[in-house]
Formats: C-alpha cells, sequence, structure tokens
C-alpha cells in the first residue's frame, strides 16, 4: 500500500478533487439556477435559495481551480520544483480567483 504522502497520492488526490468539484459544479450549475428554475410567487424561500445555489457555484469553480493548481504543484515539487514556489503559485491562483468573485458573493472590505 503506497503511503499517503507519495507524490502519485497527492497528484492524484488533487485530480480527483479537481474533477469532483468541478462535475459538482456542472451539475448545480445546470440544474439550480435562475434560468431554468420557474420562480414561484409567494415562495421567498424558495426563489432566494435558487439565487444562492449561484453562489455556491461560484465557491465550486474556485475549488476546482484550487484543487488543479494544488495537483499542479504538487507535480512541480516531485520534478525537483520549489514547494515556496509552488505555494506562491497555488496562492496566486486562488486569491486572485477568490478576489475576483468577492463582490459577487457580498464580500466586501470595510475600513475603519
Amino acid at each position: 500500500m503506497p503511503s499517503l504522502a507519495s507524490t502519485k497520492v497527492l497528484i492524484g488526490a488533487g485530480a480527483a478533487n479537481a474533477a469532483a468539484a468541478y462535475l459538482a459544479r456542472v451539475h448545480m450549475n445546470n440544474f439550480w439556477n435562475d434560468k431554468n428554475q420557474t420562480k414561484i410567487p409567494f415562495v421567498e424561500k424558495f426563489n432566494e435559495a435558487i439565487r444562492g445555489s449561484e453562489l455556491v457555484v461560484l465557491l465550486l469553480s474556485t475549488l476546482s481551480l484550487g484543487w488543479a493548481a494544488a495537483g499542479g504543484v504538487w507535480a512541480g515539487m516531485a520534478n525537483g520544483g520549489s514547494g515556496i514556489l509552488g505555494l506562491g503559485v497555488w496562492g496566486l491562483v486562488v486569491g486572485g480567483r477568490v478576489m475576483s468573485i468577492a463582490p459577487q458573493m457580498g464580500w466586501t472590505s470595510t475600513q475603519s
């Protein structure tokens, strides 16, 4: 049985998690969205849940991208790349994505 910290396991886990998050995103995007769902009058909680699922789709996209970047970093480290450089690349990819979706998620910075 391979070690859980082996390179093949880490790269495989990154790829599998990226694929799972992407497939979940595709499913939610195809089914739970404002375009395909009918808004029901007087059932505001249901309509809010549909709008909220759009935010989950954004998060699943970011999660899939993060796992793919992590798998790439692990593959680079397996081939002699620096761990610090890999962490920086992962941080830029995921941090950039989070910053781009932050306004859509309602995440704002407050200045005191």
